[in-house]
């Protein structure tokens, strides 16, 4: 059976550095998109105003919804468990790696152009 190939019975895959790349780019993306559809005047809105509500500690919040480099090591753990791949702790450390890279090339420029463009709707812009 190829080394990169998924048995059926249990699972398991092997993880490439194409894959921790790949894996992390994908993650980073929905982390993304997580994040920005949760501001203000964006669909999922409401529900971060219910989880500022309920969730009191910071330490909970930011990995949960509020940054998202700290998104990362919560949501690339997700994104392994229902993946289904094999438990190597290696792989795991290093898509969390990836996953904060990317978001750190995404987040800050996608940021930048959203408050840019959320400055322009207001008739303050200092």
């Amino acid at each position: 059976m190829d080394r990169n190939a998924a048995s059926c019975g249990n699972r398991t895959m092997h993880m490439t550095t194409l894959d921790i790349i790949l894996q992390g780019f994908m993650n980073a993306l929905c982390i993304t998109a997580l994040f920005f559809a949760l501001e203000d005047g964006m669909i999922f809105a409401p529900l971060r105003r219910i989880l500022d509500r309920r969730v009191k500690s910071q330490f909970v919040a930011k990995p949960l919804y509020q940054c998202t480099i700290c998104m990362s090591s919560f949501w690339s753990i997700v994104t392994w468990i229902v993946k289904g791949v094999e438990f190597d702790i290696f792989s795991l450390a290093w898509v969390i790696l990836v996953t904060a890279g990317f978001n750190v090339l995404f987040s800050y420029p996608i940021a930048h152009v959203v408050f840019k463009y959320q400055m322009s709707r207001t008739n303050d812009n200092r």
